[in-house]
């Protein structure tokens, strides 16, 4: 079974120059992210979010296979990150449409 672990970044000003923000904006009804996701496989669970949190460039590009990951037997991490928009009430869903999966956590 897939151990799928999503990681959302913290929102430091490095991270914030290194990488693409995904701005959650309230006008929006929903937000895709493939696009913005980046993965880092995680076979024997030697990770935790603390230090992946601290280093983004852990994590590389997703498969050529759009909107999937295939089967895998390991934990993934996924990162994507996030701001909120200035006028953003800070209420956001997450919706994970793809009912295989074993576990996740939201860091």
């Amino acid at each position: 079974m897939i151990a799928l672990l999503l990681a959302l970044v913290m929102l430091s000003p490095w991270v914030q120059a290194q990488s693409p923000l995904l701005v959650l904006d309230d006008s929006a009804q929903s937000i895709p992210v493939w696009s913005m996701l980046t993965m880092l496989p995680d076979p024997e669970h030697i990770y935790n979010a603390h230090e992946l949190l601290n280093d983004p460039t852990a994590f590389g590009p997703l498969p050529e296979t759009a909107g999937t990951l295939g089967v895998r037997p390991e934990a993934v991490w996924l990162r994507v990150p996030l701001a909120l928009a200035p006028a953003s009430d800070g209420q956001w869903a997450l919706s994970i449409d793809y009912a295989p999966l074993n576990r996740i956590d939201v860091f």
